[in-house]
């Protein structure tokens, strides 16, 4: 909420209507103003409604914050090595994590050049980095999210004329409450956290002061870069 107490707008969406409901709640409590708005990162009609309506209800756009994923035991349950890959699993992965990014991007970029530049962000994670993980490899998630990597450098090398920056925030075990289901259900993941250099779980705030920085003024000439929040995670298979 660091820049919802500073007066920011924004346009919340989710798939989870409820759940943008109440992080606009808090936004406008804080001193911000937030509108919601219901989309599905899997469908292009419905990303390009919410960039449309987003917009309008913004007086124009100089901030886009990527964050999805489909980490449904339906389908990143099924996510395995690739010699056990299922097509099914793949597709859909890509569909989410990756091509709904870039579709965002894709109908964003006119909004950020007729306002003169902007941002973009996508969260991803350590998975696009490495497969040094507890669970199960899954391949079709860490493909997904390398592949947003090259996204955000393509489009930070390609639109940099246009005074449009973008980076990527790779998030490593960080305190949600998603997070803290799935570890208190999985004994390797429990034993995993433990090596954590930090010796600890990242902190939500944390990864907030870290976005607030990157959509400040502040971050002016860093595009095309990849900054991992992570608690050393990185650094545990070397």
């Amino acid at each position: 909420m660091r820049l919802a107490s500073r007066g920011a707008k924004a346009a919340n969406a989710d798939v989870n209507i409820d759940a943008a409901k109440e992080a606009s709640a808090e936004i406008n409590s804080c001193g911000g103003s937030a509108t919601v708005i219901e989309f599905n990162l899997a469908d292009e009609a419905s990303i390009k409604n919410l960039i449309e309506k987003g917009s309008e209800w913004l007086g124009g756009l100089d901030s886009l914050l990527n964050i999805g994923a489909d980490l449904s035991p339906t389908n990143l349950g099924n996510d395995r090595a690739v010699s056990e890959m299922d097509a099914e699993v793949w597709h859909r992965t890509f569909l989410v994590n990756t091509t709904g990014y870039a579709l965002t991007t894709k109908y964003a970029l006119p909004h950020l050049k007729s306002g003169g530049g902007g941002t973009i962000i996508n969260i991803s994670s350590m998975g696009g980095h490495y497969m040094g993980t507890p669970e199960p490899q899954r391949v079709a998630y860490a493909a997904s999210k390398a592949a947003v990597h090259a996204l955000t450098r393509h489009t930070a090398t390609t639109y940099g004329g246009d005074n449009i920056r973008s980076n990527t925030v790779a998030l490593g075990p960080i305190a949600t409450p998603t997070l803290l289901k799935n570890i208190e259900a999985s004994p390797k993941m429990q034993e995993a956290l433990e090596k954590v250099p930090l010796q600890r779980l990242g902190k939500p705030e944390e990864v907030a002061a870290l976005l607030a920085f990157m959509i400040s003024s502040d971050a002016a000439y860093i595009t095309g870069d990849i900054w991992s929040i992570n608690g050393g995670t990185h650094v545990m298979t070397y």
